[in-house]
C-alpha cells in the first residue's frame, strides 16, 4: 500500500468502528430505560447490575460522546441519547443548592456521594459545552459557564496556581482528594488538571472569555512546567500544594493523551510561544512512547512506568485509544512516518486483541501477552466510550482534508 493511502484506510476502519461497534454497543447496552441515565455497571456478558451506583464521570462522558457523535455525523439517534444524557445530568447530578455535580447517585438517581471533585466538574463541563456545540441549547452553555464560575470561586489556588482538587457538597475543601485506591494523599494531580484543560478548551471554542483564556494559559504552563519531566519526557502524577513532586510513577496513556490535548489548547488560545513549546513536547512524548511505552514483542501500549522501566505491563483499553490519536498528532506535526506506522500498528493490535469480538466493545484491559481479564465490567464508573469514540472521531477529523473527491 502506498504510504499516502494509509491514513485513508485508518480513517475508514475507525469510522466503521465508531458507528457499527462503539456507538451501537453503548446505545443498546448502557441506557437505563427504567430509572433514567445509564446503568452504573454492566458486566462482560452485557448484563446490567441493576442496583449499581451511577457516577458523574460515566454520565457526563456519555453526554460528551453522543453530542460529539451527533455533531460529526448528524444521526438523530445520537442526538436522542445526548438529549437524555443532558436532562439526566442537569436534573439529577446537578446540585440545585450549591451548584456543581455530585460524585455519585444511587441507581434510582438519588444523591449518594455528594462530594464535589474537580475531576467530575471537568467532565460535566466538557459534556455540557459539547452538547451546546452540537445543539445550540443555551441551558447547556449556561451550565458550562456556571461550572467555570464555581471553579473560579471555590477551587482556584491564586497563590500557587492550579486548582484544589476536592470539596464537600458546600464546596469546603477536603483533605483527601483521592480519586481511587491510591495509597498517598493527593493535593494536586496531573490527571485532574489535564481534564480541566480539556474542558476549558472545549468551552473556549464557544465562549472565548478572557479569564478563561488566562486559566488555559496557566494550565498549559503548569503542565509543561512543574508537571513535566523534560529530561525523560513523562508527566509526574502527584504533587503537594506547592507543586513539589510526591510520586514518580507515570502513565503512558496520560503522557500521550496530554501531548495532543495540551497542544490543542495552545492552538485554541493562539499563543505562538506556547504553540511552539507544545508542538515540540508532543513530538518528544510520542518518541518516548515508542521507545519505552510500546510493547515491541506482543504489541500495544503498556500501562505504567517508573525510572525508565515498565512497571505495569497490562494493556488498558483507553491507553490504546489515546496512543492512536497522540501518535497520529505527532505524525501531523513532524511528518515523521514512524509515528504514523506506530499509530496504525496500535490500531491493528487493538482490533485484534483489545476488542471483545464475542460480546462487543473493548475489554477493560488485557495481559501483556494478550489475554483479557474476563471478570471485569464492560461498563462502569470509569469504563465508557469517551476515549474510544473520541479516538475515532479525531482520526476522522484529522484526515478530512486528504479524502479523495469520492470519499
Amino acid at each position: 500500500m502506498n504510504l499516502s493511502e494509509v491514513p485513508i484506510k485508518l480513517r475508514k476502519e475507525l469510522a466503521i468502528e465508531l458507528r457499527n461497534h462503539i456507538l451501537e454497543f453503548w446505545m443498546v447496552h448502557a441506557v437505563d430505560n427504567t430509572n433514567g441515565g445509564f446503568y452504573g455497571r454492566v458486566n462482560r456478558l452485557n448484563q446490567p447490575i441493576q442496583n449499581a451506583l451511577k457516577s458523574a464521570i460515566l454520565n457526563s462522558r456519555m453526554l460528551w460522546t453522543f453530542a460529539a457523535a451527533y455533531r460529526l455525523i448528524g444521526d438523530s439517534r445520537y442526538s436522542s441519547v445526548a438529549d437524555s444524557a443532558f436532562r439526566y445530568c442537569e436534573n439529577k447530578f446537578w446540585d440545585g443548592s450549591h451548584g456543581g455535580v455530585y460524585w455519585m447517585l444511587d441507581h434510582t438517581g438519588v444523591p449518594f456521594d455528594t462530594r464535589k471533585h474537580n475531576y467530575a466538574q471537568a467532565f460535566a463541563l466538557y459534556g455540557f459545552s459539547e452538547y451546546y456545540r452540537a445543539t445550540g441549547n443555551k441551558s447547556a452553555l449556561d451550565r458550562s459557564v456556571d461550572l467555570f464560575s464555581l471553579l473560579e470561586k471555590h477551587a482556584l489556588d491564586r497563590e500557587n496556581k492550579g486548582y484544589h482538587e476536592a470539596f464537600n457538597r458546600a464546596w469546603k475543601p477536603l483533605s483527601d482528594a483521592k480519586l481511587s485506591d491510591e495509597k498517598i494523599v493527593v493535593k494536586r494531580s496531573m490527571n485532574t488538571h489535564l481534564h480541566l484543560l480539556e474542558a476549558f478548551t472545549n468551552l473556549y471554542r464557544v465562549w472565548p472569555d478572557e479569564t478563561l483564556r488566562n486559566r488555559l494559559k496557566m494550565l498549559i504552563e503548569l503542565l509543561t512546567g512543574p508537571m513535566y519531566d523534560s529530561e525523560n519526557h513523562h508527566f509526574f502524577p502527584f504533587f503537594d500544594e506547592e507543586w513539589n513532586v510526591v510520586e514518580t510513577t507515570y502513565s503512558y496513556g496520560h503522557d500521550i493523551e496530554a501531548s495532543w490535548l495540551i497542544s490543542e489548547a495552545a492552538h485554541m488560545i493562539d499563543d505562538n510561544s506556547l504553540i511552539e513549546t507544545t508542538n515540540s513536547l508532543a513530538a518528544e512524548i510520542a518518541q518516548a512512547t515508542i521507545h519505552e511505552g510500546i510493547d515491541h514483542v506482543y504489541g500495544g501500549v503498556f500501562y505504567q512506568g517508573k525510572n525508565g522501566e515498565v512497571v505495569d505491563t497490562d494493556k488498558h483499553w483507553w491507553v490504546q485509544a489515546e496512543a492512536i490519536v497522540g501518535l497520529y498528532d505527532a505524525y501531523q506535526k513532524t511528518g515523521n512516518d514512524e509515528f504514523l506506522h506506530a499509530a496504525v500498528q496500535i490500531w491493528i493490535y487493538t482490533k485484534d486483541k483489545v476488542k471483545d469480538h464475542q460480546y462487543g466493545d473493548w475489554f477493560f484491559r488485557i495481559t501483556q501477552s494478550g489475554e483479557p481479564y474476563l471478570n471485569e465490567d464492560k461498563i462502569g464508573p470509569w469504563k465508557c466510550p469517551y476515549h474510544t469514540a473520541r479516538a475515532c472521531m479525531e482520526i476522522i477529523r484529522r484526515t478530512e482534508h486528504i479524502l479523495s473527491p469520492t470519499g
